[in-house]
């Protein structure tokens, strides 16, 4: 087990968000948390990243009790891609990716070569050469969040956790990031775990999925298994029909319309 949250209980200004919660990520597994606005998604993501501290339960990263490790011990292992990042405006694209390298140096030293060459690495990987000077500031969306997926890489991880990594995007910049980190997982093994709200990109670039509503895991299993016209119904309140694309034999939904209940 690459990752796992036992008995997760976090909260907010007293009102406690997610109980009693369960998740495990296996190694070199595509994990995507789904469900309604409010759900937890995002809060469930930041307990087992330790943005968040839990009133309970513990989070195991690659065995260790995360919060347990030193920033510098889960950062080498993990990367974590929030909603919003903040910069100073005057970075570079290659002084960004540079930044992923921190958690393998000493507070006295600086860049080597092996540094150095990760992080072109990175940024080819990213397929960002002909941006590395640019300033982040001036990059449209989609290059900015793959800029700061570049970050990530840089630092090496075994772990990737993005938090809704497509939205503000349009759809063929969606497509060119969700393909990316499809690739990542699948060259490099990487294990990722993200939070989507469009479930047809959930289902299409997922090995497993995990519905979060009110707090608590109502299902988890493979796309095929979990994307079906009642799970709809019940947890986003739609009607839609489901249906096997042939192109990849993933689960797509077609919404039509809200539900009707009597």
């Amino acid at each position: 087990m690459m990752l796992c949250g036992c008995n997760l209980r976090v909260g907010y200004d007293g009102r406690i968000v997610i109980d009693n919660m369960d998740i495990s990520i296996n190694r070199g597994e595509i994990v995507t948390l789904i469900g309604p606005n409010g759900s937890g998604k995002t809060t469930a993501l930041k307990a087992i990243s330790r943005l968040l501290d839990c009133a309970g339960g513990v989070v195991l990263l690659d065995g260790k009790n995360i919060h347990r490790m030193s920033t510098r011990e889960v950062a080498k292992k993990m990367a974590v891609l929030p909603q919003s990042q903040i910069m100073p405006p005057d970075f570079s694209v290659l002084e960004l990716v540079r930044h992923g390298r921190m958690p393998h140096l000493k507070w006295y030293e600086v860049s080597g070569k092996e540094d150095e060459d990760i992080v072109e690495w990175a940024i080819q990987a990213a397929k960002l050469e002909h941006l590395a000077h640019r300033p982040v500031c001036t990059l449209s969306g989609g290059e900015r969040q793959k800029a700061w997926i570049a970050l990530a890489l840089a630092q090496k991880p075994e772990v990737l956790l993005l938090d809704e990594p497509t939205t503000f995007l349009d759809i063929c910049h969606q497509i060119e990031v969700m393909e990316m980190v499809q690739s990542l997982n699948k060259k490099l093994g990487i294990t990722v775990v993200m939070v989507l709200h469009d479930l047809n990109q959930a289902a299409s670039h997922s090995n497993r999925i995990v519905v979060i509503k009110g707090g608590r895991v109502v299902k988890e299993g493979a796309p095929q298994e979990v994307i079906t016209p009642e799970l709809l119904r019940d947890v986003y309140r739609i009607e839609a029909e489901v249906y096997i694309n042939k192109t990849n034999g993933c689960p797509a939904i077609m919404p039509l319309g809200l539900a009707k209940f009597a």
